[in-house]
This record gives C-alpha cells, structure tokens and sequence, in this order.
C-alpha cells in the first residue's frame, strides 16, 4: 500500500474528512458551552434568589421584637 501522500485525491478526501470532524467537534464543544454558560446563570439567579429570601427573613425578625 503505497502512502497516502502519493495521491493527492486520497490526501484530499482525508484532509476533507478530518476539517469534517474537525468542525462537528468544534460545533459540539460551541453547544455543550452554551449549555454550560446557561445552567450557571441560571444557577446564580437561583443562588440571588436564596439570598435576597435571607435577607428578607433576616430584616423581618430584627424588626420583631
């Protein structure tokens, strides 16, 4: 078997095949970012939420007697 730089549509067809995968992984890693970045916020808010309940509840029984 004769090395796949000696022919040059052999070498292209895998040059094409890897910029293939090449780009779906890219792609995958872009989505499972988007994901990422969407579940923090939305464990922030979560997280200001909670706070904002304990400071409430924090003012409310200093202003009881």
């Amino acid at each position: 078997m004769e090395p796949m730089r000696n022919d040059p549509r052999r070498y292209d067809e895998a040059r094409k095949n890897l910029q293939l995968h090449s780009d779906e992984g890219l792609a995958r890693i872009w989505k499972l970012s988007c994901i990422a970045a969407a579940k923090i916020r939305a464990w922030q808010d979560v997280i200001q939420e909670e706070r904002a309940r304990r400071r409430h509840l924090e003012q409310q029984s200093e202003s009881e007697p």
